[in-house]
């Protein structure tokens, strides 16, 4: 049997119900600055470790390009998901 990786926004039904398909053109890369974890899409971190402002890297080092983040978790909340 494969094992492919699967994106769990399209597990959840978040990317095609909620929002429209897109293929990711950029890295994005999220640390919890407590535990120096790397964050990934589909886990659950409680408040208590993100308390503290945590950084966020997206794309490379170009300051020429601009980029914009979308805070998805009122919608996925209210899908009742979790």
């Amino acid at each position: 049997m494969s094992t492919a990786l699967i994106d769990p926004l399209l597990v959840a039904r978040v990317v095609g119900e909620v929002i429209d398909i897109f293929a990711p053109t950029v890295k994005m890369n999220v640390t919890c600055s407590l535990s120096n974890k790397h964050v990934c899409n589909g886990h659950l971190t409680l408040p208590s470790v993100i308390a503290d402002k945590t950084p966020v890297g997206v794309g490379d080092h170009d300051s020429r390009a601009a980029y914009e983040l979308y805070d998805i978790f009122a919608i996925v909340s209210r899908l009742d998901l979790y």
